[in-house]
């Protein structure tokens, strides 16, 4: 694999890249559109994993930057998969200089793969009372969501 540089800088991140995969590939977020993303974008710590300059990986952080992070929206190229490029996503994230005061991480996957992952940086599965706690408001996808 060629040089991979991590970074953090909104401007660099690919929308183009970031919008196909996320409205076409991730079940998560199909038919979310430019301006939506755009807003997520915005309103989150992102980190792009770029090699050639071309963007091959992705992860944003929603939080407070000072106890509760969530990360959502990870992924990666298929063409680079089994090459490090997550494991360096979620490195840079759970080191970030300004992440260093959060207590609650909190992440979803289905993924095997992923989640094996998520465990090499301390990532578990939840203990039944503390699930039966949260509650969670099922995903409406109004017309802006498409925009």
């Amino acid at each position: 694999m060629d040089t991979l540089k991590i970074c953090d800088c909104l401007e660099d991140m690919d929308r183009a890249v970031l919008h196909r995969f996320l409205s076409e590939e991730a079940h998560w977020q199909k038919g979310i559109g430019p301006k939506t993303l755009e807003r997520a974008l915005e309103n989150s710590l992102c980190v792009g994993a770029f090699i050639d300059g071309g963007q091959v990986g992705f992860a944003r952080v929603i939080t407070d930057y000072a106890t509760f992070a969530w990360i959502d929206d990870v992924f990666v190229d298929p063409s680079v998969r089994g090459q490090g490029v997550a494991y360096r996503l979620m490195e840079a994230i759970i080191e970030h200089r300004k992440l260093k005061s959060i207590a609650a991480w909190w992440l979803s996957s289905s993924n095997p793969d992923a989640r094996r992952l998520f465990e090499k940086f301390g990532f578990s599965k939840p203990e039944q009372e503390r699930l039966e706690k949260w509650m969670a408001r099922k995903k409406t996808k109004n017309k802006s969501y498409h925009n």
